[in-house]
């Protein structure tokens, strides 16, 4: 086999000129291998260079020589070096050297204007353009270390902060990040900073409010934010900690304002480090009361009628009258009157969260919300005295009670589904008197004409072209006059497809189960009487 022609004598190492160097002398790593061979054709020699075992310089040639020159080398460049060479698949290290370099670049440091007004920042700039490597830039104010910061490269600018009418000395100097025990450079050559004295009054904000008398809801209110020395001011108004606005000049803020509106604005004035403020206590009085949804009576039975009235006080006669407060009934979110008297028969349907809104002037208010849940058909039961004296004497009495019934299964009619088909969804109980309503929903929001009263023991309800948005997780609910609405475990559509023999959650419902009460002893085989609220006694 050729390779085994092939024999690594030694890698050797060596730093020209010495392995203890200042900063700025030229340095060479040399690396040299001795190889024996019997072969004819010239061999192609790949040296790695390490740092701190990484790879700092690779090359391949067909000399068993390599340098590697360090122009003017710095303290990045100290380090532990090593060599290595492969031939083809075989690979030989040398010995490792520590280079030393020691000396560090005096900086220079710069800004961008030595003449300062108070409250404007100083840029500064510190660089040693000769070194290499991360470098920590330490900036100081007449002698006291006042910012730091960190560099990838040879050079920083940055940001410092007068606060004082004063003369200001800035030097710098830095370390390098991975050779610490270098320690910091000497510091460098020294700025002078002369900070100037403002007009202060010149950026003191001013606040003002049209109109100047009593504010009420409804009302549009002109905040007015002024500043006499505009250029490179940053004006704000806010309220707590919420801006309403900024800008670089003065400025109007308008607004329609409410009873919540109330409370201190602020203008604010920035020009560096200097911030100036003007404040205006703002009182807004109510126009009118937040309205009071009530309902009569205050329980209610599947069958009777119900009425919600929504009301609300005036309390700025002089604006508004008690007709221009208009009045809108909610249900479950959804809208179902523009007036302030509603009235309805209690069904199941009828059941959910009601609130109104009472409007004036572009102010509305929303009152507490109201649940509204029908009880189930009253009943009651007569009783006749009879006097029995004989055995062919006898009487049946028969009463229907609503109950709960078992819980019902939702599940899907087909096996799949995928995006652009129908989905119909199937809620089944397995016991219950008629009629029985059932209700869809997704994501616990009532799908849209979901609501079906019917005489039978399942629903049925069809979601047309299912898209993306309409994944997630079903549910039914179930009820009956037994007002006991009970709903199902989700079923979750995800993905395309869909498994539909999963087994599936149970749904609420109320069922009227029928009692008889017979006096007389029936055959099992005998069929009871049909359901009724009463049957009057009869002769047998």
């Amino acid at each position: 086999m050729i390779l085994s022609a092939i024999l690594t004598e030694e890698v050797t190492l060596t730093v020209l000129p010495a392995n203890n160097v200042e900063s700025g002398t030229d340095v060479i790593l040399r690396c040299e291998t001795s190889v024996s061979q019997s072969l004819p054709q010239p061999l192609t020699y790949s040296f790695r260079l390490l740092q701190d075992d990484q790879v700092m310089y690779s090359k391949n040639i067909s000399a068993s020589v390599m340098e590697r020159s360090l122009s003017s080398a710095r303290v990045s460049n100290s380090g532990r070096y090593q060599c290595s060479v492969h031939i083809y698949d075989k690979h030989k290290t040398s010995n490792i050297l520590s280079l030393s370099v020691t000396g560090l670049q005096i900086p220079m440091l710069n800004v961008k204007s030595d003449i300062m007004s108070e409250g404007e920042d100083i840029i500064a700039t510190c660089s040693a353009p000769e070194e290499t490597g991360s470098l920590i830039f330490n900036f100081y104010e007449n002698d006291l270390d006042v910012k730091r910061v960190i560099s990838s490269s040879n050079s920083v600018t940055t940001t410092l902060t007068t606060q004082k009418l004063t003369e200001i000395y800035l030097q710098c100097a830095y370390m390098v990040i991975m050779h610490p025990n270098a320690g910091l450079s000497n510091k460098s050559n020294m700025v002078k900073v002369i900070v100037r004295g403002n007009n202060l009054d010149a950026i003191t904000p001013q606040i003002s409010f049209s109109p100047k008398g009593n504010v009420v809801e409804g009302d549009r209110v002109q905040i007015t934010c002024k500043v006499q020395y505009p250029p490179d001011i940053e004006l704000y108004l806010t309220k707590g900690n919420t801006v309403l606005h900024e800008s670089h000049t003065t400025f109007t803020k308008s607004l329609v304002v409410r009873a919540e509106d109330s409370g201190d604005y602020v203008c604010k004035a920035e020009k560096g480090s200097v911030q100036k403020k003007a404040v205006f206590p703002l009182h807004v009085a109510e126009l009118f009361s937040k309205p009071i949804l009530r309902m009569s009576p205050d329980q209610v039975f599947e069958g009777e009628r119900f009425t919600l009235t929504c009301s609300s006080n005036v309390i700025s006669s002089v604006k508004i009258g008690i007709a221009d407060i208009k009045y809108v009934l909610l249900k479950d979110g959804r809208r179902i009157s523009a007036v302030a008297k509603y009235e309805d028969t209690a069904s199941p349907a009828t059941n959910g969260q009601y609130y109104c809104m009472a409007m004036a002037k572009e102010v509305n208010k929303t009152s507490s919300p109201h649940d509204v849940k029908a009880k189930g058909d009253e009943f009651m039961l007569l009783s006749n005295v009879l006097l029995v004296n004989f055995p062919s004497h006898r009487r049946c009495f028969g009463i229907a009670l609503s109950l709960p019934v078992s819980r019902p299964v939702l599940e899907p009619k087909e096996v799949t589904v995928s995006e652009g088909s129908d989905l119909i969804l199937i809620c089944r109980v397995q016991q219950g008197t008629y009629p029985i309503t059932f209700t869809w929903y997704h994501n616990r929001v009532m799908l849209l004409s979901s609501i079906q009263e019917v005489r039978s023991l399942e629903g049925r309800h069809v979601v047309k072209v299912i898209e993306r948005d309409q994944r997630g997780d079903y549910y039914c609910e179930a009820s009956n006059y037994a007002s006991e609405t009970k709903k199902s475990y989700p079923v979750r559509i995800g993905g395309t497809f869909f498994n539909s023999n999963t087994s599936l959650p149970f749904v609420h419902s109320k069922v009227i189960v029928e009692l008889l009460l017979n006096c007389n002893a029936y055959s099992r085989a005998t069929p009871p009487p049909a359901p009724s609220r009463f049957l009057p006694p009869r002769d047998l």
